[in-house]
């Protein structure tokens, strides 16, 4: 049953970060060029992969706000 919900949050995590990443670039298809290559300010990981744990979903949603914001990332 845990699981179920854990594999829930990453799907959940998936659609938020995406959703906000298309937000804040403008589309979706440069939402998921950004999610699925190296960023330099995440040490050059991957978004995406990130996302498998909360940590990760928050640093990545914290770039992403930096962007929004014009802080760059």
């Amino acid at each position: 049953r845990a699981a179920y919900f854990d594999e829930g949050d990453r799907v959940w995590r998936l659609y938020r970060a995406l959703a906000r990443a298309e937000a804040v670039l403008g589309d979706n298809q440069k939402a998921r060029h950004w999610m699925d290559n190296p960023v330099p300010s995440l040490d050059g990981a991957v978004p995406a992969r990130l996302l498998i744990t909360t940590s990760g979903y928050e640093q990545v949603m914290r770039i992403l706000d930096s962007i929004d914001y014009g802080m760059g990332a």
